[in-house]
């Protein structure tokens, strides 16, 4: 209990703390970026892009390039002297998106595009991608699936993923987690009600009627991306299958009192596997871990470098 207590603590401590650009807002450059469908998506990296060191980051659930962990996350890269690039995904941006569809676990068509337009512009490989908790899960089914991911990216680092969507989705639901459910959905409905395409103007009625995570998923995310029913969505997109199946150099760091996924469940199915490191740390909540008081003594959180294959718990 007092483990899990702390780490509601260490989830919330960056967002009470005001996080800005290390880099002042006018050096840095911002992208449109035309998908295949018609609809888009936003980088924005500190100008000049250095292109032998893009590190591209992948927020999570309707989040943005201003979420403090992204921030702190960048500060450190330049810092280290990398190139950080934020990708802001669809409906994630300041603008509404075009279509239906926005920003979830399975939004792995998008993350390529995104992928092989930066390796077009920097005619180089990304030297890393770092995926925070959704945009991890998404980051992991890309690299599966890709045969040719290790052209494309040399590194990948996935923070805080979740490894069952159904099971964080029941959590989420329950005491004092339904705080983070609450402030998801809010953000879900301003998003969502922005938009004027008629398919989401067909569903956004019922956003004020949804409680849950389950519902709100079953209700709009499952129809207005194309899926069939809820169970399809959760089991075809949970990190847990794929993370097994990622055959470039790739680190998954955790806290273990991460309250929205229960390491001793899940971690221990992983198993040792090549160019696979998991790193479990004591502290750090659910994306707390660049929390200033925990990130002094993590640098590795922003070590791309492959390291030796390892699991430890």
């Amino acid at each position: 209990m007092i483990n899990t207590i702390y780490g509601h603590i260490d989830t919330l401590r960056p967002s009470l703390h005001l996080s800005i650009f290390n880099a002042k807002q006018s050096d840095w450059s911002s992208e449109i970026v035309s998908l295949p469908d018609g609809d888009f998506v936003a980088l924005h990296y500190p100008a000049p892009l250095q292109t032998d060191k893009v590190i591209l980051l992948i927020p999570g659930m309707t989040s943005n390039r201003k979420a403090p962990v992204v921030q702190s996350a960048v500060t450190d890269l330049l810092h280290e002297g990398y190139s950080p690039v934020v990708v802001e995904l669809r409906n994630c941006t300041d603008i509404p998106g075009k279509t239906a569809g926005y920003f979830n676990a399975g939004s792995v068509e998008d993350v390529d595009f995104v992928i092989r337009h930066l390796c077009n512009k920097t005619c180089a490989p990304l030297m890393a991608v770092i995926g925070f908790s959704l945009g991890g899960i998404v980051m992991s089914q890309w690299a599966a699936k890709n045969a040719l991911a290790h052209k494309y990216v040399r590194f990948l680092h996935c923070i805080s993923v979740p490894l069952d969507l159904g099971l964080t989705a029941n959590i989420v639901n329950a005491g004092f987690s339904r705080l983070y459910q609450k402030v998801v959905l809010s953000r879900y409905r301003y998003l969502l009600k922005r938009r004027q395409d008629v398919t989401t103007l067909s569903v956004v009625h019922k956003l004020d009627k949804i409680k849950s995570m389950f519902d709100f998923d079953e209700q709009i995310t499952v129809p207005l991306n194309g899926y069939q029913c809820l169970e399809q969505y959760y089991s075809e997109n949970s990190a847990l299958q794929f993370l097994k199946e990622v055959r470039i150099p790739c680190k998954l760091t955790n806290s273990v009192n991460d309250p929205l996924i229960p390491y001793n469940k899940l971690y221990k199915q992983l198993g040792a596997q090549p160019n696979f490191d998991l790193n479990l740390l004591a502290n750090g909540g659910h994306l707390g871990l660049f929390h200033a008081s925990i990130r002094s003594k993590l640098k590795q959180l922003v070590t791309i470098e492959a390291q030796p294959a390892k699991i430890s718990i």
